[in-house]
């Protein structure tokens, strides 16, 4: 049984965790769209101005991800343990009670 990162079927009564249910793939934005278009200069001068205050020499590779209460904790994860490969996993999962508080976890070390 593999792993759907897009459907919370397996954690009801809870829906939509971490994507909404109803998508179907990720896609590429078009090739000259970058992330400061895509995403506004709004949420790129946050972003920037969040990623000046840590120090990466130490980062680990994986995919830092934070998820809001139990179900998507658990389906968090259940993607962690789908995504090791050898010795290493390509997703952390971390948890914290708001989406607020989850982006100051990921992005403070």
């Amino acid at each position: 049984h593999s792993f759907n990162l897009f459907s919370s079927e397996a954690y009801a009564p809870a829906k939509n965790l971490m994507f909404k249910d109803s998508t179907v793939r990720l896609l590429r934005v078009p090739p000259n769209t970058d992330s400061f278009l895509y995403l506004g200069a709004n949420y790129m001068s946050i972003v920037h101005s969040l990623k000046k205050e840590q120090a990466s020499d130490d980062a680990s590779p994986a995919i830092r991800w934070c998820a809001v209460g139990h179900a998507e904790t658990a389906k968090c994860d259940t993607w962690s343990i789908s995504s090791v490969s050898g010795d290493t996993t390509s997703i952390e999962c971390q948890s914290a009670p708001t989406v607020e508080d989850c982006l100051k976890k990921i992005m403070r070390k």
